[in-house]
């Protein structure tokens, strides 16, 4: 599914970028919410989305993480920037409200094609509930719920960062 979905994601961010971009899945692995949320800093911007099955059936939400050098390299390339070298990003950096703003653009673009990767599997809509800026608040998941990560490399031009997607077992 998220090969497939790696796939669709690297031609969308070449037509938003306007550059050859490689996506890639590096690893998937199963293990408990807490190990995930602890490997997060207080400034990581966490995306909540929605994840409507045909059944109505109440589900936790997937959770989407971009490392922020990435992000700001993405936000830096569509306000029109050719240079990509965004480096020495303190751990203690805070998105302001604009690039905020163009975060929830970029990622509401990178969701639109996780229901075209589960096609073949299920139909699942996908919709962005919010982005939380304070990943210690985020408690829709109970810290000992098992999930499953996805691990995506995503390099253009000279930068490199992942993409991590948080899927509740349930």
């Amino acid at each position: 599914i998220y090969e497939n979905y790696a796939r669709m994601i690297s031609s969308r961010l070449n037509a938003l970028l306007r550059i050859n971009s490689e996506v890639e899945v590096v690893n998937v692995e199963e293990q408990r919410y807490y190990e995930f949320s602890n490997a997060l800093s207080d400034n990581d911007v966490l995306t909540i989305v929605n994840a409507s099955l045909p059944d109505d059936s109440e589900n936790d939400p997937i959770i989407m993480h971009i490392s922020t050098q990435l992000m700001l390299s993405m936000i830096d390339r569509r306000l029109g920037s050719s240079d990509n070298d965004i480096e020495n990003i303190s751990l203690d950096y805070s998105y302001t409200d604009l690039e905020l703003s163009l975060y929830s653009n970029i990622v509401n673009y990178i969701i639109r094609s996780m229901k075209d990767g589960w096609a073949n599997y299920l139909d699942v809509d996908f919709e962005m509930q919010r982005v939380e800026i304070n990943p210690s608040l985020m408690q829709n998941i109970s810290p000992d719920e098992i999930i499953v990560i996805i691990v995506m490399d995503v390099s253009f031009s000279s930068v490199k960062g992942q993409i991590n997607i948080c899927l509740p077992v349930n």
